[in-house]
């Protein structure tokens, strides 16, 4: 805690008093109660006299006070400090800490001056408490230490200078830009030096900054300015600076310090050049812009324009124009649409490629496009528009021209009976047309758009169907290949797929253009046609091959029996007669049976003339009867597993299918225990009956399981190979199905429908 000074005295009044009490006790009792100090009058440290300020300080009243030692008044620290006083003859000023009644103490500041009275010597002493006055110091230095804190903290050089021009201060931002302390300045500030000791020179100019100019000098005389003009020699480097100086005064008006402040405004001088250098390239953009460039009132008239501007409307100079045009909306094709643009740039602020279709000063139309900004004033009014306007006249002319193409095509596209889509360079759609929508059975376009087109191929045909994208990309357009596509259900379907590419401006490609064409029912159309042909191919060889043998044995035969009934008779030509007609017989009954099976097939795909309930069980019983014999012979067991229902169908039609499934089992079953199991399977919708006809035989060979129901397809063993294509042609009269595999066996897998008596109406009712 800082002392006071002795030569400092806080309450002076002290000095006159003692004479005073000489003159009158009285006069002393009232002058000492008036005084907010500590008054004792002490002889040899034995206290006489106190005043209430005392009483009130202590705790002791005036008479318990009277007669104590004045050493019991301070703390054990200041007890020497008071002895000293009492041994001296001396007026003293020093500082003690005094102690209360109650043991508590604070800081004091004593005063104390020997009188005489009646013959003898006695000292008066004032104190002073000085805890308020230590507070106010430390709340002094604490601010103090936050102001040096905050200035310290600024990004500016600070430099206090007192009265007589002696550095006091300088922040730690003033020691790195003048690369100098305040100690290194000089002595004072008043000698002339300061520019040179601080390297200030004058903006652009080796001179010195003047020293009567300098802030700080006219600050120490009372003027406060600020400076932009000096630049400091840093390191290598010179720094402008704007300086700001203020005197700063005390309680009586005189000028104690001079605060100056330093701010490198490098920063500043650099965007002011920038600034100017932006000023210049606007006046010749301005001036030399392809674009026309305005500045509008919002009552619609030309403050000013550039030459493009002027030319671009039709005027032989910008004043020309700014002179003609007193409200632009009337030179507006429609003037409400100026109204509009107001508006909207009122109220957006900015407006970006505004159309509007204008008259040029020859009353031709100009369509242009207008991006412009709105600037208020101080008040927050419209001041004025600025912009700039463009001619589209050609551009809209190109794109009412690509609008009715664009127009055309889309109608093309969305009447098409195939898909067409663009794809993205990431494969994914960007746009489908309608047909695309139903062919892939999604609801909306919308629902398509952004999804990847691997999403709608087979899983066995992405990798290819991606490398074929990336070869549009490269290489350019592929023409009509098959992939397997993918509905949104998940069904699979064959398509045929073209694509090209699409180019950018640049000519490379950006996105490709794709065309689906589901060739399910051409595929269907294509199998029908293989099976007919396969059909008519085996006609021609049963006709030429196997219907051939037995006619050219029976004729063999017949001119042999000839010459045989020309020979005498005999035992031997009787025998050799018989077995002539045995092959007569043989031949002719191998004839007919192809001849029947070819009846059998043309009829076995034609419409029933009437169905009726069909018991599947009475069917497979006379089947069993009629070939009992073999069955018997072979050892065969048939084991219905389950009740077979009964179907709405035609007798002959069931009779066939199952007759052909069950001769097909009974004849390749080589199993020594040979087995054939007939069961109903299942199925959720009831109209449709679902059977397995099995077997325990040696099963299909695989290169026979793709074309079984192809007619006259033959295994080994078979006759004519057209069995298990009747069955197929019944089947699909009846909207169903038949699948062939092995398991452990022959497998034969049959789902037919319900025949609807309404169907027989319907001539194409048989066909699938």
């Amino acid at each position: 805690m800082t002392k006071l000074d002795k030569d400092k005295t806080l309450e002076p009044s002290v000095d006159g008093m003692a004479d005073e009490i000489l003159e009158s006790e009285e006069r002393f009792r009232l002058l000492s109660e008036a005084t907010f100090e500590a008054l004792i009058i002490h002889h040899q440290g034995t206290v006489q006299l106190v005043n209430k300020a005392f009483s009130t300080e202590f705790q002791y009243s005036q008479h318990e006070a009277q007669g104590m030692n004045i050493v019991d008044l301070v703390s054990v620290e200041s007890k020497y400090r008071v002895l000293d006083n009492i041994e001296s003859t001396e007026n003293e000023l020093y500082q003690v800490t005094a102690a209360r009644k109650d043991g508590s103490t604070f800081p004091a500041q004593v005063h104390s001056k020997v009188i005489q009275f009646d013959g003898h010597s006695f000292r008066v002493a004032s104190l002073r408490n000085l805890t308020s006055f230590f507070k106010a110091e430390e709340a002094i230095h604490r601010i103090e230490k936050r102001l040096i804190q905050l200035i310290e903290g600024l990004p500016i050089a600070v430099l206090l200078v007192d009265r007589e021009g002696v550095p006091r201060y300088a922040n730690a931002v003033f020691n790195r830009l003048f690369s100098v302390g305040i100690r290194n300045i000089g002595p004072g500030c008043k000698d002339g030096r300061l520019s040179e000791s601080c390297r200030m020179f004058v903006k652009g100019t080796e001179d010195l900054y003047p020293y009567d100019e300098l802030p700080t000098i006219k600050a120490l005389h009372g003027e406060t300015m600020t400076i932009d003009d000096m630049e400091i020699l840093c390191k290598d480097r010179r720094v402008p600076v704007e300086v700001s100086s203020a005197p700063v005064r005390n309680a009586t008006g005189e000028i104690t310090y001079s605060v100056t402040v330093f701010t490198d405004i490098t920063d500043r001088r650099e965007a002011e050049r920038s600034l100017k250098e932006a000023e210049e390239k606007y006046r010749s953009i301005f001036e030399n812009a392809v674009d026309g460039i305005f500045q509008s009132t919002p009552e619609g008239k030309f403050i000013t324009v550039n030459e493009a501007m002027a030319k671009l409307w039709g005027y032989d100079s910008p004043e020309e124009m700014i002179r003609s045009i007193d409200d632009v909306a009337q030179r507006y094709v429609n003037p409400w649409i100026r109204h509009e643009f107001k508006r909207m740039l009122e109220e957006q602020g900015t407006l970006l490629e505004f159309e509007a279709q204008v008259l040029r000063k020859d009353e031709s139309r100009m369509w242009i496009s207008v991006t412009a900004r709105a600037v208020r004033d101080h008040e927050g009014n419209f001041s004025y528009y600025e912009g700039t306007l463009k001619d589209i006249t050609e551009r809209k002319f190109i794109q009412e021209s690509l609008r009715e193409s664009e127009g055309k095509y889309r109608t093309l596209v969305e009447t098409s009976g195939d898909t067409i889509t663009m794809l993205d360079p990431e494969f994914n759609i960007l746009t489908i047309n309608r047909q695309g929508v139903n062919t892939f059975g999604y609801d909306s376009m919308g629902e398509m758009i952004g999804i990847s087109a691997g999403k709608l191929v087979a899983r066995e045909d992405l990798a290819r169907a991606n490398e074929n994208g990336r070869k549009v990309f490269e290489s350019g357009t592929i023409r009509s290949y098959e992939l397997n596509l993918k509905k949104k259900d998940g069904t699979l379907f064959p398509a045929e797929v073209s694509a090209s590419p699409v180019m950018d401006a640049s000519g490379k490609p950006a996105s490709l253009v794709i065309i689906i064409r589901d060739t399910t029912q051409r595929k269907i159309y294509e199998e029908k046609l293989r099976k007919i042909n396969a059909e008519l191919e085996g006609y021609a060889h049963t006709v030429s091959h196997d219907l051939e043998g037995p006619s050219s044995a029976i004729i063999l035969a017949s001119d042999t029996l000839q010459l045989l009934l020309d020979m005498p008779a005999s035992p031997k030509v009787e025998a050799d007669i018989r077995q002539v007609v045995d092959t007569i017989g043989k031949n002719a009954r191998r004839t007919s049976h192809l001849i029947r099976g070819l009846l059998d097939l043309a009829e076995a795909g034609q419409q029933p003339r009437i169905v009726s309930e069909v018991s599947i069980q009475e069917i497979i019983g006379s089947i069993e009867k009629e070939r009992a014999s073999e069955i018997e012979e072979k050892g065969i067991s048939i084991d219905i597993k389950n009740d077979l229902g009964v179907i709405m169908a035609s007798q002959f039609h069931i009779y066939e299918l199952f007759s052909n499934l069950l001769s097909n089992a009974i004849k390749h079953n080589s199993n020594p225990e040979p087995i054939i199991e007939i069961s109903s399977i299942r199925d959720d919708n009831r109209t449709v009956h679902r059977y397995l006809i099995k077997d325990n035989g040696p099963g299909i060979p695989d290169s026979l399981l793709d074309k079984l129901f192809l007619p006259f397809s033959k295994g080994s063993g078979g006759q004519t190979g057209i069995g298990l294509a009747i069955v197929d042609k019944i089947v699909k009269v009846y909207r169903g199905t038949v699948s062939a595999y092995n398991d452990n066996g022959a497998c034969f897998e049959v789902a037919i429908q319900d025949m609807d008596p309404g169907r027989l109406n319907n001539p194409d009712a048989g066909l699938s």
